[in-house]
């Protein structure tokens, strides 16, 4: 798990207009009744009819909701969260990096009865606290942060970008043999000036993207084919054995050995 956990505070039926500074990291799913709604003193025209709601601590929010109002929260533990610098967006904690996230994600109308069964069970388990209940609330709490994140990928940058087709290079790269900034070049940015946008726009640095993928593609190759360890480095451009080995222990937590006695299961076979 993420570390992220929380709590309900339940849900919120009535009609309300407040302007108020949040108290708490806050997660909460507006299913209706929203008819004004601003967020440190900028106004969202309009509002969707139904979404999910993330602010950090201190954020000021003013809303108007109507009668119809259906809404629920959750106050956030384990989260590090901050305001981003751009308007409506907000940043969390992740490991060693800060992820940029809206603020704002839309549900469409059709997913809205789900959203509310959902919360309804979460509330339903952590009334009755036993750890395997609040365990499920921790799940839940993660699967509504992984519907934010999941919109977020929906909207992720173009390939027409700077950043994105820096992506799209490092995603097509398998040879791992050529220098970034060489590449920067030809896309025809500085180095400096495209990890910038690139980690603006995907929280991490390329080079740090680019040794995940190397990464990934090794444990893949160990799990999927007969190749040796030592073939594996070649392939994936290593001129050190030793050098992939601690990037493979970094990654995984287990040295390339270990994982090759464990995990590996030939071209053709699947787990069961």
């Amino acid at each position: 798990m993420s570390g992220i956990t929380g709590r309900l505070l339940g849900v919120y039926r009535h009609k309300q207009r407040d302007k108020q500074k949040l108290d708490f990291d806050d997660l909460a799913f507006f299913a209706s009744g929203m008819r004004r709604f601003s967020v440190n003193g900028r106004e969202m025209n309009p509002p969707p009819e139904s979404f999910f709601f993330l602010a950090a601590r201190g954020t000021l929010v003013e809303f108007d909701l109507g009668p119809d109002r259906e809404n629920w929260v959750v106050s956030l533990a384990g989260a590090v969260l901050k305001p981003a610098r751009s308007p409506w967006r907000v940043e969390i904690r992740r490991e060693n990096a800060w992820l940029s996230l809206p603020m704002v994600t839309a549900v469409p109308r059709e997913r809205v009865p789900g959203w509310l069964w959902e919360f309804e069970r979460l509330w339903a388990a952590q009334q009755n606290p036993l750890p395997k209940n609040l365990w499920r609330v921790e799940i839940g709490i993660q699967r509504i942060l992984g519907a934010i994140v999941d919109g977020e990928e929906a909207r992720s940058p173009s390939k027409e970008t700077p950043a994105g087709r820096l992506k799209a290079w490092l995603d097509q790269d398998r040879d791992f043999d050529r220098n970034l900034e060489d590449v920067c070049v030809e896309l025809g940015y500085s180095a400096y000036h495209l990890r910038e946008l690139f980690r603006r726009a995907y929280g991490l640095p390329p080079q740090a993207y680019r040794n995940r993928c190397r990464m990934a593609l090794a444990m893949a190759l160990i799990t999927g084919t007969t190749l040796s360890l030592k073939e594996i480095s070649a392939q994936l451009g290593f001129h050190h054995f030793s050098h992939f080995s601690g990037s493979f222990c970094r990654e995984f937590a287990l040295p390339p050995r270990s994982a090759l006695q464990r995990y590996r299961l030939g071209p053709r076979q699947r787990p069961r």
